[in-house]
Parts: structure tokens; C-alpha cells; sequence
């Protein structure tokens, strides 16, 4: 897909890359469940590696947005190979998890455990650019990152007073991440013939929830939660200091506080569910992306924000094995604390980038016994609109990303230990702008979503 594409393009979307970006992508995943009840607890292990590869074939300049904003004729950008870049990706990910918890009679609902997660993430690019804004986009890089992470978790909900009780979880996490960054130049004017760095740090966080939930009947309930979120700092991936002979700047951790309260019911004989929630977040230093027009590239930010707002979702069984469903969010996300004349453009009470004030969706599903076929199970149907509003494109609130709409369908069959299925995302094919990116005030690219997929699926449990 490309790297951008100019925004009010006659024949949007449309691309003057040339030669034409290639990107070819693998993906594999690989999950082993383990339960089994012993009776006093029940065991859980969660096994997952996932392996991900991809090689990029990328013409830096599109003729079209460049033109745009050097006033240079598209001609200029259109010399094959004259910026080019080829990167490969790979993505080794292990993780592991292992949980004990109470069995569902128990008067104590509680859970405890241990988490290890391993990722290992190589990058290797190869560049060469005869435009200056691609200077550190130049050269051979072999990048390489490793993350570790150690974890033990409980939580437990304990009745207190009549229908009133309380929860507690607690999580103890111990983070290692490193960085290797190697770089060679190819002899593009101000850069520097090679550069090395290496990067680690080393964090111990604790993080956790409590609330209160009261059952005032037995198919209505309310709950309220505060949370303690912590996300590690870490390294930029793309690399745009070492070519001119300068390091890679780490970014800080985040913190946040979630407030959160909310109900859930059931109605008319359990024919109709309804759930719905307030809240509230604060985030500190939270890692937003900003792009850098000098360099035509993206960086990690860190900038304090606050969120609100309410979601509401409900299902109607129209008739055994028909159900419609749809839900309703609203959110109001703005910067808070952003220091005046922010290089990233920003300011306090701007919006944060690509939080839509109003998100919703609306479906159905509808099941039907497979046995006049002969066959055990059940066929399914399944098809959902979803819509997401107009939300800001940056930090800076440069301009705005209209809203969309997509629609998706799956079909299949579905046995108790067996499943398989046909799907559609998007299956009208909405070509809607996903990101931006702003050159300028004249100049202004985005990135299209994904169009139409249609696949096969299967899900087998043993």
C-alpha cells in the first residue's frame, strides 16, 4: 500500500509511484489451549507463537503529492529508482501463560497466574534518494529489537454486603527491552559513512484495578472500576538520527487512570440485552505518532491527554436463532498539558488524532439447525455496518479524516468442536482515508483503508 497518497486527487485514490510499491507479507500463528478442572481450581495454559515476515519494495516520491508541494513538474519524481527503498520485516513472538482460578459455584471468584512474553523484531532496509528530504531515508540499516516481559497476576471478587461486592487485581510486571542500531551510508551528501548504537532499559511497573458491583436483581447489575494502566518507553523503530551522525532518542513510559461505571440487563424473558458504560481516562506521556515533514517520516511523541465519554450496546432475540444487535459510542478526546510552541504542533485542548467522536454499529445474526441436510451443527449467517465519525488526522489538528462506513458478512457452518466459514470485510470495497499526514497548509496525503478481503476460515478445538 502506499506511503501516502494526495488528498482531492482527481481520481482518488490514486498513485504516482514508480515504480509501483510491492510488498509481500506472511503471516503465521499458532495457538495450544490447555483447561482442565481439578475441583478445588481449574487450570489454564496459553500457548501462542506468532511469526511475521514481510519485504517492501517502496518508491519514496509520489509525483503527485511532491509536485504538489515543490511546485516542480511530476516528471521530476518520476525517475525510476531514483528514490527507492527496500526494507524487510521479521517478527518472532512467543508467549506464554498459565492461570488458576476458582470454579464457577465458588462463592470468591478469583484468578491468579504468570505471564512470560518474548518478541524479537529485525529490520533491514536498503535506500538510495537523489531528493534531500530523503537524506536519512538513505543508506543500509540493520536494526534489531528485542522486548521481554515477566508477569504475575491475581484478582478476586469477594461478596461484602448482601448483593454488594468488591474486586481486586493486581499485576507485577518486569520489562527488558534492547535496541541494536547499525547504519551504513551509500554516500548521499550529509550523512555520515556508518553509525552504531546500542539500547536497553530495564523497568519494574505495577498496575491493577478495584471496583464495586451491586446485583439489584437477578438480570440487572451496575459496576464502577478505577484502573492503573503503565506502558514502558521504548525505541524509535525507524532510525532517522544515525545518518547524520547522531542517536536514537528513546521515549518515556506512560501512565494512566481510568474511572469507569456501567450496568448490564436482561429483558422480556432474556430476549433482550442492553449493556452500557461511562468513562473517563487520563494519560501521561501517552505515545502518539507525528509526522515529520523535514524528513517525510514518522516519530513517537509523548503528550498528556484525557478522554470521556459513554458507550451503549444491545441485543434483541427476534426469534429463536435471529438476533439483531447495534451499539453507540461517544468520546471526547483532547491534549491537556502541551507545552507552548510543541515542536509536534500541537496544543492543549486540540483533539487527539483518529478518536471519532462517534463510532457505531448494527447487525444481525441468524443460526439454523443443519440437520435437514443430514448434517449435525448448525449454518450461520452473520452481516454488520460499521461507521466511524470525522476525526482529526494529527497532533497538530491539521485537517480532518471525513467519516465512513463498512460492511462486513460471514457465512458457515459451526459444530461443537468444528467450525468453518466464508467471510467479506468490507465487502462493498469503501476506499476510505484511514490516515493523514499533512506536507503543508496547500498539501495534504493520506492513507487509504483496506478494501475488499473475502477468505476461508476454519476453527477446530480438541
Amino acid at each position: 500500500m502506499p506511503r501516502w497518497l494526495l488528498r482531492g486527487a482527481a481520481d482518488f485514490p490514486v498513485s504516482a509511484v514508480n515504480p509501483r510499491n510491492d510488498v509481500d507479507r506472511e503471516n503465521q500463528n499458532y495457538n495450544l489451549k490447555v483447561k482442565h478442572d481439578f475441583g478445588p481450581v481449574v487450570f489454564d495454559s496459553v500457548s501462542n507463537f506468532q511469526r511475521t515476515t514481510s519485504f517492501q519494495v517502496t518508491d519514496l516520491t509520489d509525483s503527485l503529492v511532491f509536485s504538489k508541494l515543490t511546485g516542480l513538474p511530476p516528471a521530476f519524481f518520476s525517475v525510476p529508482g531514483a528514490d527507492i527503498a527496500n526494507i524487510g520485516i521479521g517478527e518472532n513472538t512467543w508467549m506464554q501463560e498459565l492461570r488458576l482460578s476458582a470454579p464457577k459455584e465458588s462463592a470468591i471468584a478469583w484468578t491468579t497466574g504468570l505471564n512470560l512474553f518474548h518478541t524479537e523484531v529485525g529490520l533491514d532496509g536498503n535506500a538510495r534518494s537523489v531528493t534531500p528530504a530523503f537524506a536519512t531515508a538513505t543508506g543500509i540499516r540493520n536494526n534489531g529489537f528485542t522486548t521481554d516481559s515477566y508477569a504475575a497476576f491475581g484478582e478476586a471478587t469477594v461478596p461484602l454486603v448482601g448483593a454488594l461486592k468488591g474486586t481486586l487485581g493486581l499485576r507485577a510486571t518486569h520489562e527488558e527491552k534492547t535496541a541494536s542500531y547499525r547504519y551504513r551510508g551509500v554516500g548521499t551528501p550529509g550523512t555520515v559513512a556508518s553509525y552504531a548504537q546500542d539500547l536497553g532499559l530495564k523497568d519494574d511497573l505495577l498496575t491493577g484495578r478495584t471496583g464495586l458491583s451491586y446485583d439489584w436483581a437477578r438480570d440487572f447489575m451496575t459496576c464502577a472500576t478505577v484502573a492503573r494502566g503503565y506502558v514502558t518507553g521504548g525505541f524509535p523503530a525507524n532510525s532517522i538520527n544515525n545518518p547524520l551522525g547522531k542517536p536514537e532518542v528513546p521515549f518515556a513510559a506512560s501512565t494512566s487512570w481510568t474511572y469507569e461505571t456501567g450496568f448490564k440487563s436482561e429483558l422480556f424473558g432474556h430476549r433482550v440485552k442492553l449493556t452500557g458504560a461511562l468513562f473517563f481516562n487520563d494519560v501521561k506521556n501517552g505515545h502518539l505518532f507525528v509526522f515529520n515533514v523535514p524528513t517525510a517520516s514518522f516519530t513517537v511523541a509523548t503528550l498528556d491527554y484525557q478522554s470521556s465519554g459513554g458507550e451503549l450496546a444491545g441485543t434483541v432475540r427476534v426469534t429463536p436463532g435471529f438476533e439483531v444487535f447495534g451499539g453507540v459510542g461517544i468520546t471526547r478526546a483532547e491534549l491537556v498539558n502541551v507545552p507552548l510552541g510543541s515542536a509536534t504542533g500541537a496544543k492543549s485542548g486540540g483533539r487527539v488524532p483518529n478518536v471519532a467522536p462517534v463510532t457505531a454499529n448494527v447487525g444481525f445474526q441468524y443460526q439454523v439447525s443443519a440437520a435437514p441436510l443430514g448434517l449435525k451443527g448448525d449454518f450461520f449467517v452473520r452481516g454488520n455496518y460499521q461507521f466511524v465519525g470525522t476525526r482529526a488526522a494529527d497532533v497538530a489538528n491539521s485537517f480532518d479524516l471525513p467519516s465512513y462506513g463498512v460492511v462486513n458478512g460471514k457465512f458457515g457452518w459451526k459444530g461443537q468442536n468444528f467450525d468453518t466459514y466464508v467471510f467479506a470485510n468490507n465487502l462493498l470495497d469503501e476506499r476510505y482515508e484511514a490516515f493523514g499526514q499533512s506536507f503543508g497548509p496547500t498539501t495534504q496525503s493520506v492513507r487509504v483503508g483496506q478494501g475488499r478481503i473475502v477468505g476461508l476460515g476454519a476453527t477446530a478445538k480438541f
